[in-house]
């Protein structure tokens, strides 16, 4: 850094905006946070530079500062919601202009036009903390006042609110140090909720190392000079984390779930394991998988040994759920032996692993959670016995399974989470699709449950959170997910 230090304070907030990490054709996701690389780009716009010298050194100031010597905290005063938003491009153009394939060819007339699925953070604020050399601070409020081109939070539809610059941090105030002052208020240091992330310093950034390369803001890396905190696995994940193995009593087959389910003193009890996995779509494996639920159920599988007999999934707890609410898609798998990540394809790599030993451990009665659960709603429908009526209409077939919509499908959820040890408090649900691309084979229905809930029987719960709930378990059901309330 050359010359003074100094502060600068922004406020980056609108109904609109988009800092992407990760972009493929037909994908454009969006980050949780504005990223360096985003920021850079809306100092070099405000200032005039076009991209190729957005990085270049600022002749006309003391010291020839660059936006290198720039560091950055962010505090998230308003997360956000991630709303994806539909696009189709490439249609209706000249031969000449039309979209290309990966070999460089023209795409057919009648596939030219494709879909695009562009992720947005609604009504997301941020402040942004900017420490560097003052003479360039003072440079970067200036333009943002008075910008060469308008600003925008990330992609050129995302137009900031204003303020958008603040001014200089607030001078600290000299306090004289009392024995109270050296003795922290432990009212002001507890650690804050988890799951909270109102007002959570998100990261800070030190100054990167010099750039020797001509690179610009867009084609940066957004990490470059950012220490950011381990990402939180998705809503719901658990309630701790711990490294302890988890416990978690073994299923029977038999009727309703019990305390007399549970196995036997001394009796060998499985390690629940959860694993978080970032699917890389350029892969096209992946995105093979990913649209089949069979496909995917059979990628996973290479997860657990071979050799468990005729149930591999049985004996292994395979659960997963596939999360496509965020700004791109998320793999939680969840298994009771200690899963081989090796043996997964390339795509399916880096993944977290966290024990569930926290979670258990702390299943008290009476607490609150918040619940996630993507389940098979249905019902086996039997023949009724002899002088019942029959209700008009076709007569179901023996053993026929049904799938549950509206009011139905409520009432099962209550039914299976009384049985699970959950007192429900609130509920929300709607459908998700079952992903399948055609051809012979199983076709569930879906439903994603999301609520609060109370704990009533620990024991019954941590049996439903290691085996699942509902049918259609290998294609993408039954997991539920717990965090703090």
């Amino acid at each position: 850094m050359t010359g003074p230090a100094g502060g600068l304070l922004l406020r980056l907030a609108g109904p609109l905006s988009a800092y992407g990490t990760y972009a493929a054709f037909t994908h454009r996701d969006t980050a949780p946070h504005p990223t360096r690389s985003a920021l850079i780009g809306l100092f070099a716009a405000a200032a005039g530079r076009p991209q190729h010298q957005a990085l270049a050194p600022h002749h006309d100031l003391p010291g020839h500062p660059t936006y290198h010597d720039l560091a950055f905290t962010l505090r998230a005063d308003a997360p956000g919601t991630v709303h994806t938003d539909y696009h189709k491009t490439g249609g209706g153009y000249p031969r000449h202009r039309q979209l290309r394939t990966s070999q460089g060819t023209l795409r057919p007339p009648h596939k030219s036009a494709l879909p695009t699925h562009r992720l947005y953070l609604l009504d997301a604020a941020f402040t942004v903390a900017v420490t560097g050399p003052a003479p360039l601070l003072d440079h970067i409020a200036t333009t943002l006042e008075q910008p060469h081109w308008g600003p925008y939070l990330g992609r050129r539809c995302c137009l900031p609110d204003e303020p958008l610059v603040l001014g200089p941090p607030p001078a600290p105030r000299p306090r004289r140090r009392t024995a109270a002052a050296r003795s922290p208020d432990p009212a002001r240091t507890a650690a804050p909720r988890p799951g909270d992330r109102r007002g959570h310093l998100l990261l800070g950034a030190a100054a990167p190392r010099p750039h020797t390369g001509r690179c610009s803001p867009r084609t940066a890396r957004p990490s470059r000079g950012l220490r950011t905190l381990p990402p939180p696995l998705p809503h719901p994940a658990g309630l701790a984390h711990h490294r302890a193995p988890a416990r978690c009593p073994v299923r029977r087959s038999g009727p309703a779930a019990g305390p007399d389910r549970l196995p036997a003193l001394g009796a060998p009890m499985p390690t629940a394991v959860l694993t978080q996995i970032l699917p890389n779509l350029r892969y096209p494996a992946v995105r093979r998988d990913l649209a089949d639920y069979p496909a995917l159920h059979h990628t996973l599988m290479r997860l657990v040994p071979d050799g468990l007999g005729p149930q591999p999934r049985q004996q292994a707890g395979l659960l997963f759920r596939l999360e496509t609410d965020a700004r791109q898609p998320v793999l939680l798998i969840q298994t009771t032996l200690t899963p081989a990540l090796e043996r997964l394809p390339r795509g399916y790599r880096p993944a977290r692993t966290r024990d569930l030993a926290p979670l258990l451990n702390t299943l008290t009665p009476g607490r609150q959670v918040r619940y996630r659960i993507t389940a098979n709603p249905s019902v086996r429908r039997r023949r009724p016995p002899p002088g019942i009526p029959t209700p008009p209409g076709p007569p179901p077939r023996h053993g026929t399974v049904t799938a549950l919509h509206g009011e139905d499908a409520a009432a099962w959820w209550r039914r299976r989470a009384t049985g699970a040890g959950l007192n429900l408090l609130t509920l929300s649900m709607h459908g998700r699709p079952f992903r399948r691309t055609g051809g012979p084979g199983p076709y569930h229905r879906l439903v994603q449950y999301d609520g609060t809930a109370r704990i009533t029987d620990p024991a019954l719960l941590a049996d439903a959170l290691c085996t699942g709930i509902g049918k259609a378990k290998p294609y993408g059901a039954g997991l539920l997910s717990l965090a703090p309330a």
